[in-house]
């Protein structure tokens, strides 16, 4: 917990900053951290990772390390691709992360 806050990486990104749960959109080329003080009403706190349009992120652990956010990211970064990467990701205070605040983009790969 951060601030009386439970937080979670999902591996969605949401279209608005409330999130509920009822049929989110759910874009698996991103990875956002969620907040929630009573567990059924979540927050999007920011979006930590952005991949391309052929991206697709499968997992995600994390710690905090400081004021900031560390975490591992497994998944593929083109369409079609059989090899999977996991990717090493630092968000740098993310306690004062908001919405505005760009994501991190993953590299891309030659085809």
């Amino acid at each position: 917990m951060v601030n009386g806050q439970l937080l979670v990486l999902a591996l969605a990104g949401f279209p608005d900053s409330t999130v509920t749960t009822e049929s989110p959109v759910r874009r698996w080329s991103e990875v956002a951290l969620l907040a929630s003080s009573d567990l059924s009403a979540w927050d999007l706190r920011t979006t930590v990772l952005r991949g391309g349009s052929d991206a697709r992120f499968s997992c995600a652990d994390w710690a905090i390390d400081g004021e900031d956010l560390v975490a591992i990211v497994a998944g593929t970064l083109a369409a079609g691709a059989n090899g999977r990467v996991a990717l090493f990701v630092r968000v740098p205070k993310f306690r004062e992360r908001t919405l505005g605040d760009p994501a991190g983009t993953a590299p891309a790969l030659d085809k």
